[in-house]
């Protein structure tokens, strides 16, 4: 089962970063082409500074924007844009389950306005607790990842994984859940 790592949020930022950064080159050499002058050539290295912002911040953060995962009945293989596949084996996580943050207007945690955003992990090394309700703050690596809570993907990881990280997955369903 193949599976974005991200959520439709971290799509979403990555497109757009895409999308603003091919846009503003554009609108730099609009610039220069309709009138050369001073204040054009300083808005198109504006615009070239935030379009290498934004390819800079899409690179540093493409293990989660740019990562898809291939569930195996073994192991978890990872492939991220520009980097070398690995793979992490059910056996050897220590940590496994659901963790959530929510999203919510304005950031504001008790706001009718929001929703709760899920999403399955798994570690390597233990999870820290503090990151439970702020899954959106653990950042995945070589040695942990995380995908966004569907389902169908939590029953296929049901037949799949072994008794102790199915136990540790199946406890954190019926309590965040259920």
């Amino acid at each position: 089962m193949k599976k974005y790592l991200g959520s439709s949020i971290s799509a979403y930022c990555a497109v757009m970063l895409l999308i603003l950064s091919t846009f503003s080159i554009g609108f730099g050499i609009f610039a220069v082409s309709c009138e050369r002058s001073i204040a054009t050539f300083f808005l198109l290295a504006m615009c070239l500074f935030s379009c290498i912002c934004g390819i800079l911040y899409l690179w540093i953060c493409r293990s989660q924007l740019l990562s898809w995962g291939d569930f195996q009945d073994k192991a978890v293989y990872v492939h991220t844009l520009f980097q070398k596949k690995f793979s992490l084996d059910y056996e050897k996580c220590r940590s496994c389950g659901i963790g959530m943050y929510r999203h919510a207007f304005m950031n504001s945690q008790n706001s009718i306005l929001g929703s709760n955003v899920f999403f399955i992990f798994m570690s390597l090394d233990y999870f820290p607790e503090k990151y439970r309700t702020q899954i959106n703050l653990w950042k995945p690596s070589q040695r942990q990842i995380k995908v966004r809570f569907s389902k169908k993907l939590y029953f296929y990881l049901m037949t799949v994984l072994p008794k102790k990280q199915a136990m540790m997955l199946k406890a954190d369903y019926e309590r965040y859940i259920k």
